[in-house]
Order: C-alpha cells, then sequence, then structure tokens
C-alpha cells in the first residue's frame, strides 16, 4: 500500500465520518423539532384549558345576577312554564334574562366550538348545564328563531349541547337539527 493509497483511505474514511456526523446532526435537529412542536401543542391545550376556566370565573358574576330571575336549568317543568311566560309577553325582564343568559351561553359555546375554549374542561364545567339549557330552553330558542326570522340564532349553543350529548349518550330530542 502507497502513501497515495493511505490517503485516498484516510480521505475516505474522513468523508464517511463526517457523513455520519451530519446524519447525526440532521436526526438531533428532527427528535429537538419534534420535541418543541409537543411542547407547543401541550402549552396550546393548557391555554385553552386556562381560557375555559378564566371565562367560567370571569362571567360568575353576570351569571350569578341573572340566576335568581330564572328557573333552575335542571327543572325542566319550570323552565318550561318559564319559557311560556316570556313567549306571552307577560315579563319583558324576564325575556331580558333569558336572553341574556342564552347569549352568555352561545358566546362560551361558539369559543369551544372554535377551539378557543377546551372542549373536555367545558365539559366538565358547564355539559349537563349546557344540554339542559339547550333542551329546557328549546322552544324560547324556536320562538325567537321565528320571530325575528335569523334561524342561526344560539347555533353555537345547540350544537355544543349535541356534541357534549353525544359524549354522555343524552337523547335532546327535538335537538339535532344543525346541518
Amino acid at each position: 500500500m502507497t502513501i497515495s493509497d493511505i490517503l485516498q483511505l484516510s480521505s475516505t474514511i474522513a468523508a464517511f465520518l463526517g457523513l455520519l456526523f451530519l446524519a447525526y446532526q440532521v436526526k438531533h435537529a428532527r427528535d429537538e423539532i419534534k420535541r418543541g412542536d409537543l411542547q407547543r401543542r401541550h402549552e396550546a391545550e393548557r391555554l385553552r384549558c386556562q381560557a375555559t376556566l378564566e371565562y367560567a370565573r370571569q362571567t360568575l358574576d353576570t351569571r350569578y345576577q341573572v340566576w335568581p330571575e330564572l328557573p333552575d336549568d335542571f327543572n325542566a317543568e319550570a323552565v318550561s312554564r318559564f319559557v311560556r311566560k316570556c313567549i306571552a309577553g307577560t315579563s319583558r325582564a324576564n325575556l331580558e334574562a333569558a336572553f341574556g343568559y342564552l347569549g352568555l351561553l352561545e358566546t362560551f359555546c361558539i369559543g369551544i366550538d372554535r377551539g378557543i375554549y377546551d372542549i373536555d374542561t367545558a365539559d366538565k364545567l358547564y355539559g349537563p348545564r349546557i344540554c339542559a339549557v339547550a333542551k329546557n330552553y328549546w322552544n324560547l330558542i324556536e320562538w325567537r328563531r321565528n320571530k325575528t326570522g335569523t334561524s342561526t340564532f344560539y347555533d353555537g349553543l345547540e350544537k355544543v349541547a349535541i356534541d357534549f350529548a353525544v359524549r354522555r349518550s343524552i337523547i335532546l330530542a327535538p335537538l339535532g337539527t344543525i346541518q
């Protein structure tokens, strides 16, 4: 073996080691990118959960203000009587309280549907309540849609209630008209 052969062999070995080092660096960079993506997804999920809890906390005073004027969301008979009074026009204050409350829930549900708020956290906080409101206030929601000619009033509430109901296997008839 000549000096020229040894130099060529050492050049080839150096090039091979260089390629191995480059391959290692590329793999390491890919692993770091994956780790970074995972951390960003985790942080985005944490921020959605935090936003959900903050919305719940920030709207607590508003909810406490309207709840005395409204029947218990879970008492279908009381809500039905209340809705009949609202539709009959016997109490403007009750109607405004109901629309304010439904609007508050609609805003929250649109945030859930758009991914601003975390659906799992929202379900734990309000799942049964949103299902009960959508079911028990259904006649008032339909009345408002018909009266205004706006078929999209409370679509967010209806959609999220259906999503939560499916998660819980609850039947919300007559809901289910969202397309």
